[in-house]
């Protein structure tokens, strides 16, 4: 997701305290067809991320994109790539799907803290988790454009 956005503004869930099964903690970040909530699963389960579409603003083929891209998530099992535990439909038409919440920083922030390049180690210690998450996509039979 491309903005990231303060906690309190989650106008997409208009209100709603769950999603499913999961109960939303916060907002943690938006883009231009939907938004990621922190949230845990009912009781005390784990943290997870919930990905949710803007389902009143969405064209047809966005929520398709959507649904192909959880369905092709769900083929894919490897440790370099985020793994779908769960995906479904609210009763007032919200589509989400679960990932696990991994904490941290992202590669941006990575790259933005060095001040200037990566030391090479570093630099192809990334590079080969990511070459090995994108094999495990290719072999799944999944492109990434």
């Amino acid at each position: 997701m491309e903005e990231v956005v303060g906690e309190g503004e989650d106008e997409d869930l208009s209100g709603r305290e769950a999603i499913g099964l999961y109960e939303v903690v916060e907002c943690v970040g938006q883009g231009g067809m939907g938004a990621v909530y922190l949230a845990r699963e009912e009781g005390l389960g784990p943290m997870v991320a919930v990905k949710v579409t803007h389902t009143e603003r969405a064209a047809p083929e966005d929520l398709a994109r959507f649904e192909r891209e959880a369905t092709l998530m769900g083929r894919v099992e490897h440790e370099k790539v985020v793994r779908l535990m769960d995906q479904g439909q609210t009763e007032d038409g919200l589509r989400y799907m679960v990932m696990p919440f991994y904490a941290g920083k992202d590669l941006k922030d990575v790259i933005d803290e060095a001040e200037g390049l990566l030391p090479i180690e570093r630099t192809l210690d990334i590079a080969c988790q990511l070459l090995a998450g994108l094999q495990a996509v290719h072999e799944a039979g999944v492109v990434h454009r």
